[in-house]
């Protein structure tokens, strides 16, 4: 048996976290992340390259040392229960990386710690970055895919735009294209507006009906690089470490928020005088 759990059963002190579910029957935290950083201290680097858990082992962990229900850490961390289970499955390609940190909160846990937050964290900075993305993206290939692959152009549009001008070069509507692959126009038009999860399969689908290689929609490059870090994991840290350690730390450390002034910045008086000279009055 666990200490934290002995401690419980004993009636002794649990932890701060234990004790914020409890106290209020998990009321929202209402804390910015400013706040929440000012209270907690600087984020140790050192935790973050610690090995990542899954959220599900996190919250299983927390439910058993604390005693509360999976709702309350729902209540608590402000996201429905429904959405926290997906979070747990690893599907946060609807919710971004915010819901996440609000759960670690909960946790009371560095969310560098999650695995999916680590996987949402590097699919986010390479979705923004389509030279980062194409050199990941073949390093998940296999080498025969990557020799099929060969020197194709990736597209860098999002989906919706992708496939509203596979549509035009093809002379097909819509609807059209919602019946050759099975789904409501309704269905469709919601999934190219980025409101439905887009799989693998549906990608590979949309694609074969417009005749063409799924791999021209950033969505699918990125689903294929989110499986293969799941199976990678010492990938996935490196990635993190690589691509966010640093604006992870400066998140949450208030003290690199804003930038000293330096020696050769004017001070208050400097600029009131600039200020006055530039529209005319006098200064004094």
């Amino acid at each position: 048996m666990s200490g934290l759990v002995e401690r419980s059963l004993r009636g002794e002190d649990q932890p701060d976290a234990c004790d914020q579910l409890h106290s209020s029957t998990a009321a929202p935290r209402t804390e910015s992340i400013v706040e929440d950083a000012r209270r907690r201290g600087p984020i140790d680097p050192e935790s973050v390259r610690r090995p990542a858990i899954r959220l599900s082992d996190a919250i299983a962990r927390h439910i058993q040392a604390c005693g509360v229900s999976f709702g309350a850490i729902a209540h608590r961390a402000r996201v429905s229960p429904t959405r926290l289970q997906l979070l747990a499955d690893g599907d946060s390609s609807l919710f971004g990386t915010a819901a996440l940190e609000a759960v670690a909160r909960t946790l009371d846990l560095p969310a560098g710690r999650l695995r999916e937050y680590r996987v949402a964290v590097v699919l986010d900075a390479l979705s923004n970055s389509s030279e980062r993305l194409e050199e990941v993206f073949l390093v998940a290939l296999s080498p025969i895919e990557r020799a099929l692959i060969g020197d194709a152009k990736f597209s860098n549009e999002r989906f919706g735009p992708s496939v509203w001008r596979l549509l035009a070069e093809h002379e097909l509507t819509q609807q059209e294209l919602a019946e050759g692959i099975g789904v409501d126009q309704s269905n469709l038009s919601r999934i190219m507006n980025g409101h439905e999860r887009l799989s693998v399969d549906l990608l590979e689908t949309i694609a074969q009906a417009l005749d063409a290689a799924p791999e021209v929609f950033v969505e699918y490059r990125l689903a294929l690089i989110d499986e293969w870090l799941q199976q990678h994991p010492e990938r996935l840290d490196q990635l993190f470490d690589e691509l966010n350690l640093e604006p992870l730390v400066a998140e949450h450390d208030p003290r690199r928020l804003r930038r000293l002034p330096g020696p050769l910045d004017p001070g208050p008086g400097e600029l009131h005088e600039s200020l006055a000279d530039i529209v005319g009055v006098d200064a004094s």
